[in-house]
């Protein structure tokens, strides 16, 4: 496994449960990973946690709609509909997940979606939980794990199969990983650019593996900018997310004049899909508006309790002297969620045998052009735990590498 964020850790939890010998390789520390910044939630449709009028068919209609056509509904359907499962498993696992007064679990609603249906934990704090319990019961299950270590290329057999990987320590120092099946669950691409909510080791080197090993990959053009990432002059690398959960909580973007920004833009409003509003946003920065072309506000001022909501967020804000109960807070688009990345199926595989891909590196047909807001922790969660029967599957029908037989490098 390379990555250890969400859909790594769920596949060699399922997968070492399966009787499967697992390594999980990665580039930093095991809790490094993008999922751990997370902010908003995981979006999924519970039964007996919801109400009546919302269900999976909604959700996936939302998801379609998001996706600007694109999406392949029958994939999108399937991972939506594995998504109480997986969740349940997690839950299972140790994640907790905010509770309501009513005692059912909190929800709120981000852009795109027609219902409260994202769970979330630590207010604005549900991939660190989700991280959290995945590390911790890798941990119990004693997974093993290279850390610091960055897969490079894959090896193949004379006939094509995977065979493993080779791998640089952090001195540069090479080595070799053999094994039947290699999955691919190493995140994005955000540091290609300027300016991202990803940390520094999201620079698509999993992306890079997979296509020197021959893998098809598919709407890689399709880089979803987050609307909202917390201003500071001259930002470069990883930028603090203000969760789209704060406009679902009723807080609204404005321009340096106090214009609304998505006034007339949508029907949605602040909560149209992220491709809309993160536009919106960058043609109101076009005209200069009250003298300012390079961000926007996000006026929370009206949200009670804002620092217990969003706790993480308050600490952004806080650190640049700023108090969102009284301070609109300087928001800008940044690079934020690649949509594309290698073909596979619901199921994890790709089209080079042996090779298996899941999480934001991976291309499934569930986002198309455009993520649906907290679809990603769930596909992580769903086709993680899918991936792990399939490896199981392949090894058993005989479809894999043997990886003491002799291999090359792709």
């Amino acid at each position: 496994m390379i990555g250890s964020g969400v859909a790594g850790l769920t596949a060699a939890l399922r997968a070492q449960s399966l009787g499967l010998h697992v390594l999980v390789v990665t580039k930093a520390a095991v809790a490094d990973g993008n999922t751990r910044w997370a902010q908003g939630g995981v979006a999924v449709v519970l039964e007996n946690e919801h109400d009546l009028d919302d269900s999976v068919e909604k959700h996936a209609q939302d998801t379609f709609t998001a996706g600007a056509g694109l999406v392949d509904e029958v994939a999108a359907r399937s991972i939506l509909d594995g998504g109480p499962a997986a969740v349940a498993q997690l839950r299972a696992d140790g994640a907790r997940f905010d509770a309501a007064a009513s005692g059912l679990l909190a929800r709120t609603r981000e852009g795109g979606h027609s219902a409260f249906r994202v769970i979330h934990a630590g207010g604005d704090a549900t991939g660190a939980e989700v991280e959290r319990a995945l590390v911790a019961q890798a941990g119990q299950a004693r997974v093993p794990v290279l850390e610091h270590h960055i897969a490079v290329d894959a090896l193949r057999t004379p006939g094509g199969r995977v065979a493993g990987v080779t791998v640089l320590d952090r001195n540069g120092v090479p080595g070799v990983v053999r094994s039947s099946a290699v999955l691919v669950a190493s995140g994005g691409i955000g540091q290609l650019y300027q300016a991202t909510s990803n940390p520094e080791i999201a620079t698509g080197d999993g992306l890079a593996l997979a296509l020197r090993a021959g893998a098809t990959v598919a709407d890689i053009e399709f880089v979803q900018f987050h609307p909202t990432v917390l201003y500071t002059p001259g930002a470069r690398g990883r930028c603090p997310l203000v969760t789209e959960a704060v406009r679902g909580e009723g807080a609204t973007l404005v321009d340096a004049a106090g214009a609304p920004v998505m006034a007339g833009v949508h029907p949605l409003g602040d909560l149209a899909p992220r491709d809309v509003v993160a536009a919106a946003i960058t043609r109101r920065m076009a005209t200069g508006a009250g003298g300012v072309d390079d961000h926007v506000f996000l006026d929370a001022t009206r949200i009670p309790g804002f620092a217990q909501r969003f706790p993480t967020v308050f600490a952004a804000c806080a650190a640049l002297g700023l108090d969102p109960a009284a301070d609109p807070i300087p928001v800008t688009p940044a690079a934020h969620f690649s949509c594309g990345g290698v073909v596979t199926t619901v199921d994890g595989r790709s089209s080079v045998p042996g090779l298996y891909a899941a999480g934001e590196v991976a291309r499934t047909g569930l986002h198309g052009a455009n993520r649906l807001a907290s679809n990603s922790l769930l596909e992580g969660l769903v086709v993680g735990q899918r991936v792990a029967e399939a490896v199981a599957a392949d090894l058993a029908a005989g479809l894999l590498a043997d990886p003491a037989r002799r291999s090359r490098t792709a």
